[in-house]
């Protein structure tokens, strides 16, 4: 019979870097506070979509972290989740960085499971995953 610890998954997150994007100090931190969480951390640049949900696959994670300083987010999140759907692969995106908060009201209508900026707290990042 499996103890409570063993019958436990560990999360695993897969977050996300836009190649093209040289401001990572927010997803290195956030890599950091996830595996203090006790969550197992997969941690890649991409240039494409389609290796951000080859590698959500390919890993079997339960959650996906896209990181944007700049504008890339509007194309980049739709299609990171119609690509994540046709892949039957149901897992939560959370997206941080710099979205304006006009925004934010149209990622969450599209599935996204949680935005987080720069004044986020640590805690809610965990909560959002542990939900």
């Amino acid at each position: 019979m499996a103890t409570t610890e063993e019958s436990k998954k560990r999360l695993r997150v897969l977050l996300a870097h836009c190649d093209q994007d040289a401001h990572d100090r927010g997803v290195r931190y956030i890599a950091e506070v996830l595996q203090e969480g006790g969550m197992e951390v997969i941690f890649i640049r991409y240039r494409v979509c389609e290796e951000v949900v080859r590698v959500a696959v390919q890993e079997d994670v339960d959650a996906v972290g896209l990181s944007f300083y700049s504008s890339g987010y509007s194309h980049d999140i739709p299609a990171v989740l119609e690509s994540l759907k046709e892949k039957e692969k149901d897992v939560k995106l959370l997206v941080g960085g710099i979205i304006p908060s006009d925004e934010i009201d149209g990622l969450l209508a599209l599935g996204v499971s949680g935005i987080f900026g720069p004044n986020s707290r640590r805690d809610e990042v965990l909560e959002c995953l542990a939900s």
